[in-house]
């Protein structure tokens, strides 16, 4: 659980002794296998590899705007760079190349699929649709809808069926990746676990940085799904490992760290390459432990700016800034409560919940909690539906 949120917790719990006991967290059956996947290619040479790419592909549009080769590899790149290293520009960027490309070649499978990628990659999930389903072949954007249905909770079983037969037909990287993250969303930790490893060791590449990403994946699932901060832990720090500029991945272990060594969670977010990284989230992390105003306002800014450009993107975290150290509690209920309309998940709720709980809003608190699903698999939120 974010630190931001622990304070909202505590105050929900207060009346927890006429309550039932919460569920017990979910432990792993077997051993924690940490590293897999193949060797790859240093972090941070990867890093400025990825950089070095992105300026080619610029510097070959500019030369030659009429090749569409080069749009689709370049707005994948931007996307992530953004998405690793927290550079919110490449989204931007990416919107903008993506519509100029769909602009002038309206029929064109290529530019529709860059397209939706972007406009998912910030969340706006609802133009994604419009422009698939705009499309005059959108059967051949399958993998496209699956991806959308999945992410806004649209016919969670079809969604399910899909990913698997898509795994059993050709595991390869992404369909088993895609699968483990249905896995976790359905509560089978194990499952997901040796699946997310299965997708790792089916990698055939040199770049660290979708091994990075099954690291975090699987210690997102076990820390803040099924309640494990220990593995969740060790795992960050191997998505760490794997890629030192991994903004989240640093993210998420500083907030577990800082529990017992804040000094330690301050120095892994102080390594992060501040001028390059405009994610405002790592900001007010270092800012709350660092008890530095500058920086929280430094982090508010950021997030000000953000819910202009690209509101949808950053409506989650913002909520959870805001909630806590950002000290806007009704601001956060907003933001909170339309992140939770369009993307109706389990973390969603929970951010909505103690952002109402900050925010003193207990029939809107009533509301959320009527709304939870049954059973519920996220182990925070069901702690915290267990007091109430």
């Amino acid at each position: 659980m974010s630190i931001r949120l622990a304070l909202a917790l505590a105050v929900a719990v207060t009346s927890a002794a006429a309550c039932e006991a919460p569920p017990e967290r979910a432990e792993p059956t077997t051993s924690l296998v940490v590293s897999v996947g193949p060797k790859t290619t240093d972090g941070d040479i990867a890093a400025r590899n990825l950089s070095a790419k992105i300026d080619g592909l610029e510097a070959a549009l500019v030369l030659a705007p009429e090749r569409q080769d080069v749009r689709g590899p370049l707005i994948g790149s931007l996307i992530a760079r953004a998405q690793f290293f927290g550079t919110w520009h490449d989204f931007d960027r990416a919107l903008e190349l993506s519509d100029a490309w769909l602009t002038a070649a309206p029929a064109s499978l290529e530019a529709t699929r860059a397209r939706i990628h972007s406009l998912m990659a910030v969340h706006r999930f609802a133009d994604a649709r419009t422009v698939l389903e705009a499309f005059e072949h959108p059967e051949k954007l399958a993998t496209e809808r699956t991806t959308l249905d999945e992410l806004t909770v649209r016919d969670p079983e079809q969604t399910a069926q899909t990913r698997a037969a898509a795994a059993a037909a050709d595991p390869s990287f992404d369909t088993l990746f895609a699968w483990a993250h249905v896995l976790a969303r359905q509560g089978q930790f194990d499952r997901a676990d040796a699946v997310y490893r299965e997708a790792a060791n089916a990698y055939r590449d040199t770049s660290p940085m979708p091994i990075a990403k099954v690291a975090f994946a699987r210690g997102l699932m076990w820390s803040e799904v099924a309640g494990q901060q220990a593995l969740g832990e060790t795992l960050y720090r191997e998505a760490v490992r794997r890629l030192p500029g991994y903004v989240q991945a640093r993210v998420h272990l500083a907030e577990i760290v800082a529990s017992r060594d804040k000094d330690g969670a301050i120095a892994l977010l102080q390594a992060l390459p501040r001028a390059e990284v405009v994610d405002p989230e790592p900001t007010a992390t270092l800012g709350e432990l660092a008890d530095n105003p500058e920086l929280i306002d430094e982090a508010a800014n950021g997030y000000n700016t953000l819910l202009e450009r690209l509101p949808e993107a950053v409506w989650d975290h913002a909520a959870e800034f805001f909630t806590g150290v950002g000290g806007d509690p009704p601001r956060a209920l907003e933001l909170a409560l339309k992140s939770y309309a369009a993307r109706p998940t389990e973390r969603t709720l929970l951010i909505a919940m103690h952002a109402a709980v900050a925010a003193g809003d207990f029939e809107e608190l009533k509301r959320l909690r009527d709304t939870a699903p049954d059973p519920v698999v996220t182990v925070p939120l069901a702690q915290l539906l267990a007091v109430m």
